[in-house]
């Protein structure tokens, strides 16, 4: 079952979106929904789905600019493009940034079924191919378990001090670290018993809650010093906390 999200600002789109297929049957779960982008920007940084079907003209940050700034961090996510304009700019723009396909309005179902059917057997062998060729590079560089414990300490150290750094996501980690990203996964369990976004998100609510006990900066400034948009960490902060940020302050401040 693979993860998808759903991002359309018209609140009749979007639940026309999930109403209209079967998911499950299709082979997909629906991870998240929202008609704000930005509120799928961070949780695609920090969570990626195997699949983003946006809407494009949206306020704030629109679904191009959406998808660009996330193939910019190199997140491992396929696009599908739903929109109501038969725009040959945005046509070309979705090309550019390997978009799976432009789909217009009115969504014609029958014909999006078999779309969607593709786009799962495509992400099937992709994941398919990652794995064995995990497989054989850690078969083959055992010899270098003890390098690789070096990358992954150098790379705790690295985090611990730049977490709030936008390019602080898994795929970019792996990189700047050469190291498999799904083997970074499973150290992270094994070492440290949390997954890599825990991790992070661990450290930046900790400093948060620091600066808001110690500091008169406003609740904005705190979250994008720890690396949120202030809409993201107000939510991520109450779910963490069940309390939300200024109500913090308010009772730990000292």
């Amino acid at each position: 079952m693979y993860s998808v999200y759903l991002l359309d600002d018209e609140p009749w789109a979007l639940k026309g979106l999930r109403s209209s297929f079967d998911w499950e049957k299709l082979g997909f779960h629906i991870a998240a929904q929202s008609s704000n982008p930005l509120e799928i920007y961070e949780l695609a940084k920090d969570n990626p789905p195997d699949l983003i079907i946006t809407d494009i003209r949206m306020p704030g940050m629109n679904g191009l600019s959406l998808i660009e700034e996330l193939r910019k961090l190199k997140i491992p996510c396929d696009f599908i493009i739903v929109s109501g304009f038969a725009d040959f700019t945005y046509a070309q723009k979705a090309l550019e940034f390997n978009v799976l396909n432009y789909i217009l309005k009115p969504i014609d179902i029958e014909k999006t079924i078999p779309l969607l059917q593709k786009v799962h057997t495509d992400i099937d062998r992709k994941n398919k191919l990652k794995y064995y060729s995990s497989q054989i590079s850690q078969s083959t560089n055992k010899h270098c378990n003890q390098q690789t414990n070096e990358n992954f300490n150098a790379m705790i150290e690295y985090i611990n001090s730049h977490f709030s750094y936008d390019d602080m996501n898994l795929q970019c980690m792996a990189d700047k670290f050469c190291l498999n990203s799904t083997y970074i996964c499973d150290l992270f369990k094994k070492t440290l018993s949390m997954t890599f976004n825990e991790y992070v998100t661990e450290l930046r609510l900790k400093k948060a809650c620091s600066m808001l006990s110690n500091s008169n900066l406003a609740v904005y400034e705190i979250a994008e010093q720890v690396g949120y948009k202030p809409y993201y960490f107000n939510t991520l902060f109450k779910k963490k906390y069940n309390i939300t940020p200024l109500k913090y302050r308010k009772e730990n401040t000292r």
